[in-house]
């Protein structure tokens, strides 16, 4: 087999193993706010991907869930009861899962609180929370963890074939075929062609 051929079956892949971690992936969302709380196991559990859903009311349950199943992500109000609960939560779910897919949310009058300690933290995302009559924002959650699945994804995928910055790579073929030199259009990829490009010009 050519290694034109090795790369376009590595390629594909990539975007099997990322749809894979997608459909597998369990989230528990941790928030005291029953409407909010609700809204956000409605949008993951109607979305195509995510394996399954689990919602928790309080940090006691949540603590106890965590050791009793294995979660790939998490949603987190830190607004809980306690000063800094949640995001000691937060801290807990990263350890004991050891990645960072976990988007914290908040009420938008603590937001500038919750980016500071975002930093920290080392969080996927912060989302201010949205209010119980706007469900549609709730999907910017899902497609956010949807999205950090993608990256990191991309990024291990990378580390383990010796290709820093994978996915930054994959979007700049892509952006520079549509756009092209000085926005000239060039022609129409895939991703996967995109992937196979990057790849060509890593190995060949």
């Amino acid at each position: 087999m050519s290694e034109e051929n090795n790369i376009q079956d590595l390629g594909e892949l990539l975007l099997n193993l990322i749809e894979e971690k997608k459909k597998d992936a369990d989230v528990i969302i941790l928030d005291d706010n029953e409407e909010v709380n609700k809204i956000l196991n409605e949008a993951f559990s109607r979305n195509q991907y995510f394996n399954g859903v689990k919602s928790v009311l309080s940090l006691k349950k949540a603590r106890k869930a965590i050791e009793d199943e294995e979660f790939d992500c998490a949603v987190i109000d830190v607004n809980l009861p306690g000063i800094g609960e949640g995001f000691n939560f937060l801290k807990d779910f990263k350890e004991k899962n050891n990645n960072n897919l976990a988007i914290v949310i908040s009420r938008e009058d603590s937001a500038q609180h919750a980016r500071a300690a975002l930093k920290e933290h080392s969080a996927l995302d912060y989302i201010p929370k949205l209010s119980e009559n706007r469900e549609s924002n709730h999907e910017l959650v899902v497609q956010s963890m949807l999205n950090g699945i993608e990256n990191q994804t991309y990024e291990n995928f990378g580390k383990e074939h010796g290709v820093d910055n994978l996915k930054g790579k994959v979007d700049h073929e892509i952006k520079y075929c549509s756009e092209g030199n000085k926005g000239r259009f060039l022609e129409e990829i895939t991703t996967l062609e995109a992937i196979n490009r990057v790849l060509k010009k890593m190995f060949l």
